[in-house]
């Protein structure tokens, strides 16, 4: 979509170094519900990629990536841009997960954090020089969100991973933060470092997918409750669910690691 989008009076935007930024919504406007639980919203953006042995059907005739398409994302080396944040858990799991693998040469990384316009702008690439991706020349990670999908209605999340080939310029392709690290496990096995550890190994994944699900239901989104609810009863209550769940996702980790040393 050409920047006349930002003509679309159904929005409201703030000018910033003399460009139009759209206003993302906030959590607690969208996703605190009239008791003070945190409901987490859906994840949009979750077109899987292809298993590593599956790729060439990953895409299409001209080698870009229409955000919208049914087709599956194509793992390919330096193709991917993973924006993280340090203040989130799900976006920590996906930057470690890329270094254990060995993926920094294939996977590019970047950094975002909290800046003046935080608020209603949402995460900013306040790390870098000019406050700009020196990649995709963005200031802020809603402008890759927006360029992805115009009627996107939801916050501008971090895990994203951005298709730096995307038509109409880079695009957030992938915010599944549950399944992202699996996709890294699997579609880009191919580009692991050599040594890397199995952190998917076959005869736990279903143990792993099952404890991944909780983790997204419960565990995680728990904490985010606890620090983030308006009541004292609500807060304790997202904190017992948290640690009942942290104690089983101990467990499989530890079955991972255990995996891992005896290969």
């Amino acid at each position: 979509m050409s920047e006349n989008r930002y003509d679309d009076d159904r929005f409201d935007y703030e000018i910033v170094d003399g460009k139009k930024i759209r206003v993302r919504p906030t959590e607690k406007g969208s996703e605190v519900d009239e008791y003070g639980y945190f409901r987490r919203q859906r994840n949009h953006f979750t077109r899987a990629f292809a298993d590593a042995n599956e790729q060439s059907a990953a895409s299409s005739a001209d080698g870009k990536t229409d955000v919208q398409s049914g087709f599956p994302l194509k793992a390919e080396p330096y193709r991917y841009r993973l924006i993280w944040a340090k203040g989130c858990h799900w976006s920590n799991r996906a930057s470690i997960v890329r270094e254990l693998l060995g993926l920094q040469d294939v996977i590019s990384v970047n950094l975002a954090g909290h800046g003046e316009h935080e608020k209603n702008l949402g995460w900013e690439f306040v790390f870098n020089d000019g406050f700009k991706d020196p990649l995709t020349g963005d200031r802020f990670l809603s402008e890759a969100y927006y360029r992805a999908d115009w009627e996107y209605g939801g916050r501008t999340t971090v895990p994203a991973l951005i298709d730096l080939k995307a038509e109409g310029g880079p695009a957030v392709v992938n915010n599944d933060y549950n399944w992202l690290t699996v996709y890294f496990e699997t579609a880009f096995r191919p580009y692991h470092r050599k040594g890397a550890p199995d952190l998917y190994p076959e005869a736990l994944r279903k143990e792993i997918d099952a404890e991944n699900f909780c983790s997204l239901t419960t565990s995680t989104t728990r904490s985010t409750a606890a620090g983030s609810a308006h009541r004292k009863k609500v807060t304790g209550r997202a904190t017992i669910h948290f640690m009942r769940r942290w104690t089983c996702w101990r467990s499989v980790c530890l079955k991972i690691v255990f995996s891992s040393a005896t290969m």
